[in-house]
């Protein structure tokens, strides 16, 4: 027999892990600096440089730059800094994975914590949140159910799927250059912050355009004094990526992998140059629309059905989102007054997703470091947490949705409002996707054999059928080696109603032509 086939794409393997890392290396104060008063902040910037899959694993392996600021034995106004780097390597359990999987990730750092263990050493580390998704792809040739066996009985449904039709990670290496406001031949820079914020990605054949901006941070030291200096560097970017389109629903995850810096001292004033890397990933989702056999057989000839099992993927983007978190941080009868604050860093840590209807419900924790000055010009740390939940518009889903969400900080800021008392704000930015499958059987083959007819000579002239609520004509029909067409005409029954009714029907024996 002569039929149409459509090309379906199947997901042969989806699978998401999360897991988390620690990271921890002992730093010695170089010769350089003065000995360890007290630490005042400890910020981690880790770039996972390699990802891959092996059979049932998956491997995470780069390296974590740590920022140290703390106040020096002798001056206890001023800051001092280290930086020092930790490679790291972690694997975690992903069943099914291997290297034909199509692999994609992140990492964000939720929590660093350090330990100082005597006045020219101290142990840092960093907790590292890791995920990956693997997909494995393929397409089948399955029976189309358009315009198909007019001499026997069928029936089809429609069907969609989206297909990974592009996936790629790569990166992006930025600058920026700006000129602080002092003159001071001795300014040092302590730390550069970087929060990058994507505002658009368009894409066109075979290209993606990113546009966004980053808010830069410095924290100095020129004149004798501790100074901020805050900046706003936007970007665009095209991105190769192959077989993309901008038909194609896109998913994207960006974070700041490595930053650097060098300040140039001149009586024009002190220029500083700061260069950072984005890691990124963009994977481009095409929707199919399948009209495709669900059932064939034949009421007179013997036949042979071939099919197979298979599952179509759905995936939902979520709307982009930002909330504002506003918290008050009450100092303790044993912190010491605030006279001018130096410093804010904020860290977003992930705890729970859930999906509830048409949302994501999404709770994690922002943990801020704030370094300032007391009334004795002393410099000290307060260490914050605060909690936050956040909402994602999103399609309706299933209980077994495979939910996939990034959260990250994108800018933050404080105010001063009494001695004791900070007021804090940040901003969250969530972003994710919704996966869902569906299982069904694909018709692949089908052939009749017209030299071998259906015996029905133990079959009755008429048969006279009670059908219960739920029973189907076409499943009456192919029990019967019959039609739905004659069970329609001999019933007078209503044609547009796929439902025999309460009713007893008569099924008369078909005859071979």
């Amino acid at each position: 027999m002569d039929f149409n086939l459509s090309n379906v794409s199947v997901c042969d393997y989806n699978k998401q892990v999360k897991t988390k890392a620690t990271v921890e290396a002992d730093v010695i104060v170089p010769d350089t600096k003065p000995d360890i008063h007290r630490i005042l902040s400890v910020k981690a910037l880790a770039d996972v440089s390699e990802r891959y899959m092996r059979k049932d694993k998956v491997i995470f392996s780069g390296k974590v730059k740590f920022n140290i600021l703390y106040v020096g034995d002798g001056d206890r106004s001023s800051i001092c800094s280290i930086e020092y780097t930790s490679p790291f390597n972690h694997q975690a359990d992903m069943p099914g994975a291997d290297d034909s999987a199509i692999g994609i990730g992140s990492c964000n750092v939720s929590r660093t914590m350090f330990d100082v263990k005597n006045s020219r050493k101290l142990s840092v580390g960093a907790m590292l949140d890791l995920k990956a998704e693997a997909v494995r792809q393929s397409s089948l040739e399955a029976i189309s159910g358009e315009n198909q066996f007019p001499d026997t009985p069928s029936r089809s449904m429609n069907y969609s799927s989206d297909y990974l039709a592009a996936c790629q990670e790569f990166e992006i290496n930025l600058s920026d250059c700006m000129t602080l406001p002092t003159n001071d031949e001795n300014c040092e820079v302590y730390d550069v912050t970087i929060r990058p914020d994507i505002s658009e990605i368009k894409t066109v054949n075979n290209k993606a355009i990113v546009k966004g901006n980053a808010n830069i941070q410095v924290l100095y030291g020129a004149e004798g004094e501790i100074c901020a200096y805050d900046t706003e560097a936007t970007f665009t970017e095209i991105i190769d990526i192959d077989s993309v389109s901008a038909e194609h629903m896109i998913s994207s995850h960006f974070e700041v992998a490595d930053s650097s810096y060098a300040l140039s001292v001149s009586d024009a004033g002190n220029q500083l140059d700061v260069d950072f890397k984005l890691r990124g990933s963009i994977c481009a989702f095409e929707h199919g629309e399948y009209s495709l056999a669900s059932d064939i057989y034949s009421p007179d000839y013997t036949y042979d059905t071939k099919s197979r099992k298979a599952s179509l993927m759905h995936i939902s983007k979520c709307n982009k989102t930002q909330t504002t978190l506003k918290d008050s941080i009450i100092l303790s009868d044993t912190d010491s007054a605030v006279s001018k604050i130096y410093y804010m860093d904020a860290t977003v840590g992930q705890s729970s997703v859930q999906h509830d209807g048409n949302m994501i419900k999404v709770n994690g924790s922002v943990e801020t470091v704030i370094v300032y000055a007391d009334e004795e010009n002393t410099l000290c740390r307060i260490r914050h947490t605060s909690p936050f939940e956040t909402e994602l518009s999103a399609d309706a889903g299933s209980a077994d949705s495979v939910i996939n969400v990034d959260v990250a900080c994108v800018n933050y800021g404080y105010m001063l409002a009494s001695s004791r008392e900070i007021q804090t704000r940040t901003i969250i930015s969530a972003e994710g996707k919704l996966t869902d499958f569906e299982d069904i059987s694909l018709i692949t083959d089908f052939s009749l054999d017209t030299n071998s007819p259906i015996k029905k000579s133990s079959q009755p002239s008429i048969v006279v059928y009670y059908p219960d609520s739920n029973s189907d004509i076409w499943d009456i029909a192919k029990k019967y080696n019959t039609t739905c067409e004659e069970i329609i005409k001999v019933n007078s029954l209503d044609s547009s109603s796929l439902k025999a009714g309460d009713k007893p029907i008569l099924i008369p024996k078909r005859q071979i032509n």
